[in-house]
């Protein structure tokens, strides 16, 4: 398993509930890429993050690069603020109780 963890902080003034469509919308399209196995969304007081999980780091490579490429992810990169941090890495452990 790898995985894709972005954690931003939306503008100010930017409209939540168009934010969360543009979201529903990347989760359509996540789920036609090949290698996706799951996607959570954290809604923090300040700040939000993304847990993007793939099958393998090549699958998460090409979806981040094609995605990238979208006017979907332009819509998205517009509404937050540039300071985002991005984190790829492989599943060593994980616990689910």
């Amino acid at each position: 398993m790898y995985v894709q963890w972005v954690r931003f902080r939306l503008k100010p003034g930017s409209d939540r509930a168009h934010f969360m469509a543009l979201i529903a919308e990347m989760l359509r399209w996540l789920q036609a890429q090949p290698g996706f196995a799951g996607y959570t969304f954290f809604d923090g007081e300040r700040e939000c993050a993304d847990l993007l999980r793939w099958q393998t780091r090549a699958d998460c490579m090409a979806a981040e690069r094609a995605f990238m490429q979208t006017a979907l992810s332009a819509q998205l990169i517009a509404l937050v603020e540039p300071e985002v941090e991005v984190f790829f890495g492989a599943v060593s452990l994980e616990v689910v109780a």
